[in-house]
């Protein structure tokens, strides 16, 4: 499988812009039709993450079929490949009632809308304007499970909960999930810096691989194979200052593999072959 990671710095509540700029790297990229399998987009894309509360950004939440889905429907087709974009989405709740929510769309080659995943495990800032999600999820899309995650979802709960409860990781090991998409507006933790904007943060991909250890484990004297591919962004917005080192990860033999990254600074775009090794 061959997974693309768009890693850039949106400007909060710039939509346009930040469509345009993702836009210019895929471009830039020379990316042809039918090279990558899937394309990912870090969390809340084009809007931007750190709201201030509802009001700040509720001229940005959208439907389903909004602005960032015609932005992903565009670029499937283009590209003829599956489409992971996060969005501030209103959602239609059983009551008829409507519900802020941080949610993943996934678009097929032929722009169509496949799956919607709504973040389950919300961060402190998510709280300020949005619902949790139902539960975890895991679909069976391009011939694999695949298990979608936002952020957060891979933390304990709230960060309440026991470190070793692996509430995301443990749902699933249970799914026999073989590939976990991720989505993410990860922040940098103080002090924590590379050498180098073009090289990934050692500790923030160590940390994504521990929360996934149940996961890991089940790999132990079986052939099973675990891809896990994280697309973060960089930049910051009202104080807050986001990490980078976007990745994809295998899971085999009772360990953890990096196949590919990004540095911890750096914008722009990769292909990750997950059968060769081999970046784009």
């Amino acid at each position: 499988m061959k997974v693309g990671l768009l890693q850039f710095a949106p400007k909060i509540g710039q939509v346009d812009t930040n469509m345009a700029k993702a836009d210019e790297i895929l471009s830039k990229s020379n990316v042809l039709p039918g090279a990558m399998d899937i394309l990912i987009l870090p969390e809340l894309a084009f809007t931007g993450y750190v709201f201030r509360d509802k009001n700040h950004i509720a001229p940005f939440i959208e439907t389903t079929q909004g602005p960032t889905f015609e932005w992903a429907q565009r670029v499937a087709r283009r590209l003829r490949c599956h489409v992971q974009v996060g969005l501030a989405r209103l959602a239609e709740v059983e009551n008829g009632d409507a519900e802020w929510r941080n949610s993943v769309i996934l678009v097929d080659p032929s722009g169509e809308l496949v799956h919607v995943y709504d973040k389950h495990f919300l961060y402190e800032v998510d709280e300020r304007w949005a619902v949790e999600g139902d539960s975890f999820k895991a679909v069976s899309i391009m011939g694999r499970k695949m298990g979608f995650a936002i952020c957060m979802d891979i933390n304990p709960y709230r960060f309440e909960s026991p470190f070793e409860e692996f509430e995301f990781a443990h749902f699933h090991k249970e799914a026999e999930t073989d590939f976990v998409s991720a989505s993410m507006a990860w922040v940098l933790s103080p002090g924590d810096s590379a050498r180098k904007a073009s090289t990934p943060l050692s500790g923030t991909l160590n940390y994504w691989a521990t929360r996934m250890m149940p996961m890991i484990d089940s790999t132990v004297n079986s052939s099973k194979r675990i891809i896990m591919a994280v697309c973060n962004r960089v930049g910051g917005e009202n104080g807050t200052d986001f990490c980078g080192s976007s990745c994809v990860l295998e899971f085999a033999n009772g360990g953890a593999s990096l196949l590919g990254a990004m540095g911890y600074k750096q914008e722009g775009f990769i292909v990750v072959d997950t059968l060769h090794q081999e970046r784009g």
